[in-house]
């Protein structure tokens, strides 16, 4: 199979039409016409990562943020001088660079939903999904206290620490919308709509901060890398559909500071 055809195959199931209008969702740099050595799905790319790709044939890395932004190539190398690097490896040895974003995340069952599926909540039996008009949130009727979902998501992407305005921990919370990434666009559109008792997110500014603090808008704040459940899911994808690919999801549950 030709790089091309699964790429087709990528865009077929999470269209570019999907995607936000900013989002440059596609390819990166592209060897369309070459035959899938192997597959790597995989959160950002990385050195790390390519030098992986390198070392074991791999020429298709699938990240979920594009490793690409700016219409200018010169002026984003120039800007994140670290990709330089990256990119002449990649093209040094034909590696072809993808992504699916906003056009992965807006699915019905994207990054919001895997999020909660990685964190087990599903398996409480009390769960009841809450339908909203949010394409990037997945909200849920529970019983649940942040303790309790602290506790999930620090065992989960193995952290140590989050952030909430929450007091008292043990309380328990009945409605929750979980917004992958950086969800405080949403937050304030949902709260006031369906009255949700607690939000999971991230990236959050000081003047979010001060606005769910005015605004009683509880949350559970954790990292954005809990999009990283995003390559496990394309791999076990990939996986499905072509059993015969050789396909490798570099979960990176690892954040690229440390609290200290």
């Amino acid at each position: 199979m030709k790089i091309k055809e699964l790429a087709s195959f990528l865009e077929y199931l999470y269209p570019k039409d999907n995607a936000e209008e900013w989002d440059p969702v596609g390819f990166s740099l592209s060897y369309k016409n070459m035959l899938v050595r192997g597959v790597i799905t995989c959160l950002d790319v990385t050195k790390e990562i390519v030098n992986f790709a390198i070392e074991n044939n791999y020429n298709f890395i699938v990240s979920h943020h594009p490793f690409l932004f700016y219409e200018d190539l010169n002026e984003e190398l120039n800007t994140y001088f670290y990709k330089k690097e990256i990119y002449e490896l990649c093209k040094k040895h034909k590696i072809s660079l993808f992504s699916l974003h906003t056009n992965y995340d807006s699915d019905k069952n994207g990054t919001s939903y895997q999020v909660a599926k990685f964190l087990n909540l599903f398996d409480s039996p009390a769960h009841k999904e809450l339908k909203t008009v949010s394409k990037y949130a997945y909200c849920f009727k529970d019983n649940l206290s942040v303790s309790e979902l602290a506790k999930a998501a620090k065992n989960s992407y193995k952290i140590d620490s989050l952030a909430t305005n929450v007091s008292d921990l043990d309380a328990k919370f009945n409605s929750f919308c979980i917004i992958a990434g950086s969800g405080a666009s949403e937050i304030s559109q949902l709260k006031r709509q369906y009255k949700i008792d607690l939000f999971l997110s991230s990236d959050f500014k000081w003047s979010d901060y001060l606005f769910y603090d005015q605004s009683k808008i509880n949350f559970l704040e954790i990292a954005h890398l809990q999009e990283s459940v995003f390559a496990l899911d394309l791999a076990r994808l990939l996986n499905q559909h072509f059993p015969d690919l050789k396909v490798k999801a570099i979960n990176q549950i690892s954040l690229p500071y440390k609290l200290i």
